[in-house]
């Protein structure tokens, strides 16, 4: 499958499965130019909002069909206990009638009717709660699985597409998270930008396929070399971003050098290419400023250093 065929599909509402109004209209446009694709990263957030739009109404329709039900249910139950309480009345007529010694044979044929009456309306019930509950089983099921979908979905809009790590949303959150604990506990943190050095000119020598090539093994080699606790993402472009608990800027500086180096020596094959690639780095930690916002232009003015000292360099007090 495609790129472009992949992101449509994923775009797809989970339960209708019918392309809405916008996607059919930006599919329209990728199939006329394709190379729209590579700048449509604001449009395909839009369209992704779109659909959990649509997931959602669709269970909120889905909940409300199951209220109908129960509802329909309960005025079915009620009815019944309507009726079974007339012919508790009638039994207590006959019980009366009994006590007055009236004929036997009349009495059992009301009786006879009494019961007859009872075990059709319970019947009945029996029947209708059964059909009832096939349908809340079924609706429940549905509603599951849309929840399962809108669960994986919520969790899709945290990854970046292109190299499947974590992206700007997800980071701003982890962000969050740690400077919560450091706040609270004093658990420290540091914060490595990284920058692809001569991004644009192999974009432009090779073309964006290749240049997408780069940037997904790029993405991971940051995930397989980082440890589980650790947070790598795509800021954006060809900017990568770590957030490392409980490292300070020593052992920050290490990791930035440790996936600089691994980048150097990696051999990058893409559409029938060999290329070499290098990255810059900007490493901080939180307890050099006062606050998370600060911590991140830190490494960002570091990265900058970096890239000002020649490039394939990482900056912390000092670059290497």
């Amino acid at each position: 499958m495609k790129l472009k065929d992949s992101i449509i599909y994923a775009l797809l509402p989970s339960y209708k499965r019918v392309k809405f109004k916008e996607l059919r209209e930006f599919e329209e446009k990728l199939n006329k130019n394709p190379s729209l694709l590579f700048k449509a990263a604001e449009e395909i957030k839009y369209l992704t909002d779109k659909r959990v739009e649509i997931d959602r109404k669709e269970i909120k329709k889905k909940l409300g069909d199951l209220d109908r039900i129960v509802e329909k249910i309960s005025q079915r139950i009620f009815n019944i206990l309507k009726k079974v309480n007339g012919s508790q009345n009638k039994i207590k007529e006959i019980n009366v009638e009994l006590q007055e010694k009236e004929d036997d044979n009349n009495i059992k044929d009301k009786l006879l009717k009494v019961v007859v009456s009872m075990d059709e309306e319970l019947e009945s019930l029996n029947s209708a709660l059964k059909e009832e509950d096939e349908n809340i089983s079924l609706l429940k099921e549905k509603i599951r699985l849309l929840e399962y979908e809108i669960e994986k979905l919520s969790k899709q809009l945290k990854i970046d597409y292109l190299t499947g790590i974590g992206n700007r949303q997800a980071m701003e959150e982890e962000l969050e998270k740690r400077e919560a604990e450091f706040i609270r506990y004093g658990r420290i943190y540091s914060v490595v930008f990284f920058d692809v050095d001569y991004f644009k000119r192999i974009n432009d020598t090779y073309g964006h396929l290749v240049g997408d090539c780069v940037l997904r093994e790029i993405g991971r080699i940051l995930r397989r070399n980082s440890r589980i606790m650790d947070f790598v993402g795509r800021y954006g472009g060809e900017e990568f971003v770590a957030i490392l608990p409980s490292s300070d800027l020593k052992g920050a500086f290490l990791y930035a050098k440790k996936i600089k180096n691994l980048i150097k020596n990696h051999d990058f094959k893409c559409e029938g290419y060999n290329l070499k690639v290098t990255i810059s780095g900007g490493v901080a930690s939180r307890n050099e400023v006062d606050s998370k916002e600060e911590v991140l232009k830190l490494a960002d003015k570091r990265l900058y250093m970096a890239k000002r000292s020649g490039r394939d360099k990482v900056c912390a007090n000092e670059c290497e």
